[in-house]
């Protein structure tokens, strides 16, 4: 994990999830439903404490609140021994290694909050897990505490909603855990703090660490702010929020603040409130918070071109070279003018990876960029130069990158041009547009590229295809793989359908969508389609439109599709 080089002073944790806002009082469940949930596994304890397993007994009996709808009892030991649940399947066995789709060890993580005795063996784990009968994983909360029987025979007895409302004391105990593992653990305890598959995640909640000037220690969800001084930061609204929660943490110990700031993977700041606790750390303190997205967000992205647009605007600019050649560059650099306005401005390298026009920045033109990458490791140099080498001399790139003036990255996708100016030197000209949603042309050409892949290497593309910080992920869109008969060998979307056949599958409108689609890829070899898919990390679906291609390699035929969600 990135950790930068520097002595820690003070430290601020966040931790962001989406529910109403409250005061800093000690706080108890809010809703009934919680309630309920928490005071029938609290007397499955006690009725497993006076009876010990005879005690199932009750816990079968449908139509009774130990078991109704899809809520249930289950009682483990504290070994992962499943002594007792519905499906009769997992009575017997050991699920101590069950991990939901994201790897979150759930049993694990149940057995340890049981035997946390500062928390009176009793919490809560979060995880993805699908309802019965469907097919995508939705959030799921579960509360476990331990039992011990009559003959001291010790159990994690559990149960659990989906879609469960968010409590605030889900928040407030988040804080109270990662302020304790930090005061004992120090930096250690960024590891486990800043692991997504850890139970310190629900939603769209991280983690991360500011030291006491402002400077960004850890952040996994915006992991390009990590070394950046963000104290000169504000928010939409104009105000300093890094300032104002680190003197909120330094004189109050603990409390609310609201500000602006980003979804994971958006660009326009959410309104957002955010819970701080000092905490003992390292002969210094650190803030401990938690904060939650409201939904209002402020400011909209403005007009910007479509990806017709932009690749006439990197077009024109290569005629410009081609015909100008380097006298063409002065053009490029004026600003409020057709090549450089706004966000939108042409650059030119040179085929040795050297930026020689570069309009926001003219102190960077220089520089040897081959090597640049984003902040999630995708090689954007290299990556133009591949784009741009192939017959057409022009190609696409997608990865992460700031707008002018922000810290946080924004999805952009850039075109690519060669061309060779009057002198006979060739230099590689682009553009890019951020938060650009794929267009048809733009998915056609994924999907081809893609096909192309699996045609020169088979099976081996297969990872190159899940890489998320690769060519075929980009926003809410992937490349997927199917056979013919149905079986989903690559999803970076959802990497818990790989190996599933889905040919019988059903949208919410009844189609059986994944037959439909690759009966039209096997008739026409390829073709649009358009059905009702959840995007990535949600399980409500949205209208999808997806290009599916057929390719044939080392006797194997595969579907290859792509899709935009027109939501």
């Amino acid at each position: 994990m990135n950790r930068p080089s520097i002595i820690l002073t003070s430290a601020a944790i966040f931790f962001a999830i989406a529910f109403p806002a409250f005061s800093a009082d000690k706080i108890e469940y809010q809703y009934q439903d919680t309630k309920d949930l928490v005071g029938t596994v609290q007397d499955a304890a006690v009725l497993l404490s006076q009876k010990g397993l005879s005690a199932i007994n009750d816990f079968k009996e449908y139509g009774t609140k130990w078991y109704h709808g899809d809520a249930y009892i289950f009682v483990l030991d504290i070994n992962g021994n499943m002594l007792y649940h519905p499906d009769p399947a997992l009575n017997g066995s050991n699920e101590a290694d069950l991990t939901d789709v994201d790897g979150r060890p759930i049993v694990r993580l149940m057995i340890k909050r049981a035997l946390d005795h500062s928390k009176d063996n009793q919490g809560w784990v979060h995880y993805k897990w699908p309802q019965p009968g469907k097919l995508f994983p939705i959030w799921k909360s579960t509360f476990v505490k331990l039992a011990v029987g009559p003959r001291g025979n010790k159990f994690v007895v559990g149960s659990g909603l989906y879609r469960m409302k968010m409590e605030k004391r889900f928040i407030v105990d988040a804080v109270d855990d990662a302020a304790t593992k930090i005061s004992t653990a120090g930096l250690k305890a960024f590891d486990e703090l800043g692991d997504r598959n850890h139970n310190f995640f629900l939603g769209n909640t991280y983690i991360f660490v500011d030291d006491y000037k402002g400077v960004e220690l850890l952040n996994p969800a915006f992991p390009e702010l990590v070394g950046k001084d963000l104290s000169n930061l504000k928010d939409a609204n104009g105000e300093y929020m890094v300032r104002d929660y680190v003197a909120l943490a330094s004189k109050e110990g603990s409390g609310w603040i609201d500000y602006y700031w980003p979804r994971p993977e958006e660009s326009i700041p959410s309104k957002k409130s955010t819970y701080v606790k000092r905490a003992d750390f390292m002969n210094a303190w650190v803030v401990v918070g938690c904060g939650y997205y409201f939904g209002e967000r402020k400011g909209t992205a403005g007009a910007q071109m479509n990806s017709g647009q932009l690749a006439s605007f990197v077009g024109d600019a290569a005629s410009l070279i081609a015909h100008k050649g380097e006298a063409a560059f002065a053009d490029l650099r004026q600003a409020d003018s057709k090549w450089y306005n706004s966000d939108n401005y042409i650059f030119v390298w040179d085929m040795n990876g050297v930026r020689v026009v570069y309009p926001p920045d003219a102190s960077m033109e220089g520089q040897n960029v081959l090597d640049l990458k984003d902040s999630q490791g995708r090689p954007i140099g290299r990556s133009f130069y591949a784009a741009a080498g192939n017959a057409s001399n022009e190609g696409w790139v997608y990865y992460l990158w700031p707008r002018p003036g922000d810290v946080y990255d924004s999805w952009k996708a850039t075109f690519l041009k060669r061309v060779t100016a009057p002198s006979h030197k060739e230099y590689l000209v682009g553009s890019g547009v951020y938060d650009m949603k794929l267009d048809r042309e733009m998915i056609v050409e994924r999907v081809n590229k893609a096909a192309a892949l699996i045609e020169r290497e088979g099976r081996q593309a297969f990872d190159k295809l899940r890489d998320r910080s690769g060519d075929f992920v980009f926003m809410d869109n992937y490349v997927f793989v199917e056979t013919l008969s149905g079986v989903e060998v690559v999803n970076p979307g959802f990497p818990n359908l790989e190996g599933k056949n889905l040919i019988d599958y059903q949208d919410d409108s009844g189609r059986k969508i994944v037959k439909e689609y690759l009966d039209l890829a096997d008739r026409d070899g390829a073709g649009w389609t358009e059905y009702n898919w959840p995007k990535p990390g949600r399980s409500v679906p949205s209208r999808k439109q997806t290009y599916v291609k057929k390719v044939t390699v080392n006797g194997e035929t595969f579907v290859v599709g792509c899709g935009a969600y027109l939501e």
